[in-house]
């Protein structure tokens, strides 16, 4: 084939498949096993990851985050803001206070 192929009907390979430059699909798609990207992935819209998520290096996050479950930090937190505690705070070992302090009741 040295042109185009327009089949109109369904179409099953068996085996690999190359796609050489661009693919476009006008459809819902349905990868039923492990999906490998060598590059960047761009997501135009909502994304739902209904597992566990890993990630290896480093993660940016552009926009506020919402944690609505435990949160378990094993080295360090930097906070460069502001912090607001709304409940209790437990410090499990000794607390530093480098500058002043103050106490405000009522």
């Amino acid at each position: 084939i040295s042109n185009h192929l327009t089949v109109l009907g369904d179409v099953s390979l068996n085996a690999n498949v190359d796609v050489s430059n661009h693919l476009t699909v006008l459809g819902d798609v349905s990868l039923n096993a492990n999906v490998d990207i060598s590059n960047h992935l761009t997501v135009l819209g909502d994304v739902s990851l209904n597992a566990n998520v890993d990630v290896s290096n480093h993660l940016t996050v552009l926009g506020d985050v919402s944690l609505n479950a435990n949160v378990d930090i094993s080295n360090y937190l930097t906070v460069l803001g502001d912090v607001s505690f709304n409940s209790n705070l437990n410090i499990g070992n000794d607390l530093i206070i480098k500058n002043s302090i103050k106490f405000v009741f009522g």
